[in-house]
């Protein structure tokens, strides 16, 4: 989803989904805003609604522009509230995560030609290795599967992990 950008001047105010476009506006400081090359040296990010033009603002996910006497103001219209569900016990969960996985893997089984496996040797790509297996995605031949790693001394590798689940 691409962000708001906008801009208050004296005439308008321009909204635009790319900073590029406030380029070149009348009113418009599209210099560097040192505070938010801080944020971003310092934190990785800009901090919302700034970005790194001075005179340029992002809109907040969940907020409104709102214009209303020649005043300008955010308004939220939603808001992430995290709430306890008393609902699905824990393994009715389980058993949806569950149902939904295999799902996902059986969809990308449709295939009218030969399927392999990459297998890293962690959990995600396991569980797909073992799911395509229970579900028979390798067909009468069985499930080939493949692990690329690289052959440094010293280097973490996690060929016996992928080698272990590929015997299995």
């Amino acid at each position: 989803m691409q962000p708001l950008y906008y801009a208050l001047r004296d005439r308008g105010i321009p909204v635009a989904s790319e900073i590029k476009a406030m380029r070149g506006l009348e009113g418009v400081d599209t210099g560097l805003d040192l505070a938010s090359l801080d944020e971003f040296m310092t934190l990785g990010y800009v901090v919302r609604p700034r970005c790194m033009v001075r005179g340029v603002k992002k809109l907040e996910p969940g907020k409104l522009l709102v214009v209303e006497n020649g005043e300008v103001t955010t308004q939220t219209y939603w808001e992430l509230r995290f709430e306890p569900d008393y609902g699905p016990s824990e393994a009715d969960w389980a058993e949806e995560l569950r149902w939904l996985f295999e799902d996902a893997v059986r969809i990308r089984l449709r295939s009218d030609v030969p399927l392999g496996v990459l297998i890293s040797g962690g959990v995600d790509s396991t569980a797909i290795a073992t799911t395509v297996a229970k579900l028979g995605g390798g067909g009468a031949s069985g499930l080939d599967s493949f692990t690329v790693g690289v052959d440094i001394p010293g280097a973490i590798t996690e060929f016996d992990w992928a080698r272990t689940t590929a015997e299995r």
